[in-house]
Order: C-alpha cells, then sequence, then structure tokens
C-alpha cells in the first residue's frame, strides 16, 4: 500500500513537472526579451549624455510688501523696491526636469510706510535672495517656456531690523535663444514667506510678507547649442562654430614658412650619380670612366 502511495506522489510530480516546465521557460525568455527590450529603449548614458552646468546672469527688479493687521485704524504696510544682479546655475540633460537655483544681490532703493517714503540715515544696506527649485519646461520653435515651484528665501539688513524671509515661490518664465550658444531669459517670481525669522520676531511681527521680482538675463552655453536660434549667422560663422565644436579646424597659413619636404642626402661617391644635371648630362660613374680612359 505504502509502495502504491509513493509511485502514485512520483507519477503526479513528473506530470506537474512536465506541465510547468514548458510555462517556466516561456515565462523566462519573456522576460529576457523584455529586459533587453528595456535595455535598448532606455541605454545607459554615453559621454555625452552626462549632466552638466550653465550659467546665466542678469539683473533684476524686485517689490517687497509686509503688513501688520490693526485693528480700528489701517494697517502698517511696508513696502521696498529693490534693484539688484542675479546669478544662476541649472543643471542640464536630465529627463523631464532642470534643477536650479539664483543668488540676487539687491539694493534697497525706495522704501515706503503706509505710502510715505522713508529715507534712511545710512544708505549702506542691502538684500540677499536666493531662489531654488525644479524647472519644467516647453519648447516652441526658438522659444521655451518654462514653470518652476521654487523655495525662496531673502535676508535684508535695515537700520531698524535684520529681516529674514523664507516661504515658497513660483517662477515662470520664457527664453528666447538668440544665437546658436546665447539665450535671452525673462523671468517672472512670485513669493509667500514667512517674514519673522529675523530679528524683527518679537517686537515687529508681520502678518503677511510677500515678494515679486521680474528678471532680465542671458545664459551662454558651449555644450548645448540652441538648435533652432532666431538671428540668422553667415555661412562661414556657422561653418567655423562647427568647426571649433567638432575639433576640425583647419591649421593657420603661415607666408612665411616654406613647405619644402626635406630630401635625402646625397653621399658621394654612393654609386648615386644617376641623375641629370641642369645641362641635361647624366653625371655620375660614367663621367668618371670617360676621364680615366682620355688619360689611358
Amino acid at each position: 500500500m505504502g509502495v502504491n502511495r509513493l509511485a502514485f506522489l512520483l507519477l503526479v510530480g513528473v506530470l506537474v513537472f512536465g506541465i510547468c516546465s514548458p510555462v517556466i521557460a516561456q515565462e523566462t525568455e519573456s522576460s529576457g526579451g523584455e529586459t533587453a527590450a528595456a535595455q535598448a529603449a532606455d541605454p545607459a548614458p554615453q559621454e555625452g549624455d552626462k549632466p552638466f552646468f550653465t550659467f546665466s546672469f542678469g539683473a533684476c527688479a524686485s517689490w517687497l510688501t509686509r503688513i501688520i493687521f490693526q485693528e480700528e485704524r489701517s494697517h502698517f504696510v511696508f513696502r521696498d523696491f529693490m534693484p539688484g544682479l542675479y546669478a544662476g546655475t541649472e543643471l542640464r540633460n536630465l529627463r523631464y526636469i532642470t534643477p536650479f537655483a539664483r543668488l540676487t544681490a539687491y539694493y534697497p532703493l525706495v522704501a515706503t510706510f503706509n505710502g510715505m517714503r522713508q529715507d534712511p540715515l545710512l544708505p549702506l544696506h542691502f538684500g540677499i535672495d536666493f531662489l531654488t527649485g525644479i524647472r519644467f519646461s516647453y519648447a516652441i520653435s526658438s522659444f521655451n517656456f518654462h514653470a518652476a515651484p521654487a523655495l525662496h528665501m531673502l535676508f535684508l539688513n535695515s537700520e531698524r531690523w535684520d529681516y529674514f524671509n523664507m516661504g515658497a515661490a513660483a517662477v515662470a518664465g520664457v527664453e528666447l535663444a538668440l544665437l546658436p550658444r546665447w539665450t535671452l531669459l525673462i523671468d517672472g517670481v512670485a513669493s509667500i514667506d514667512n517674514g519673522n525669522l529675523g530679528s524683527n520676531r518679537l517686537m515687529e511681527p508681520f502678518d503677511v510678507a510677500y515678494q515679486y521680482q521680474i528678471g532680465l538675463g542671458v545664459r551662454y552655453s558651449g555644450k548645448m547649442p540652441n538648435e533652432k536660434h532666431m538671428v540668422k549667422q553667415s555661412d562661414r560663422s556657422e561653418r567655423s562654430e562647427r568647426s571649433d565644436e567638432s575639433g576640425s579646424a583647419r591649421p593657420k597659413f603661415n607666408p612665411f614658412k616654406k613647405n619644402v619636404d626635406k630630401a635625402d642626402p646625397v653621399i658621394p661617391g654612393d654609386g648615386g650619380g644617376d641623375a641629370e644635371d641642369s645641362d641635361g648630362d647624366v653625371s655620375g660613374d660614367s663621367g668618371i670612366d670617360g676621364f680615366e680612359s682620355f688619360h689611358r
């Protein structure tokens, strides 16, 4: 009885193995084919596909507003107009996104309180603005539209307090490809911040703080030139740029350099007298034989 049961179990195991083995083999082949197809569709990054940084710079203007709410009277509204210069960088050659960061130096030119101008006693004040985020772009011909969420921070030095704001920002702009390597940048930034992270948080806390920025700048890119650009260049300049990119520029012509191939040196008496001279006579061993026969 035990032997029959063991034989029956072995038979069932053989049948199950025979049925399942083709299915397992087919799944293995399909998984291997899918892996190969995935590798072919998404190959490993080559040397030219590595991420790289581009740099931009320009001028910008900012309008900063801070409000302290009051009861039974008008609110306290502080406004500052600050022009400045910025420098930024972007991490390029990534799929779908472009991380960026921008640092701006501001000068608080005009400050008002409830619409009344406040002239500072000491003009040596400054503001530092930092913006970082992830940009999403959409290109149409030579125009590249982008939008980005970002983290915003502002440090502002004044006569009363040292303000420090931090919050969220929304960035939108357009890039105009002027030349193969030069791009014009127009950006707008709107941020809502916490304005109570500086020395004013105890004596003069703000209820609302927000800021607008407009920037105009340029970017130069040597590794990723613009395929479509607005300003057309001559064929000669385009050829020179292509030759510079490929590294196959023609050597410069030097009129003072003689491109004369060096001839092999002739050793006297080595039997190399078969060449003709300027008069067409053959010089060499035949001349020597004639001289000897004449003196005989």
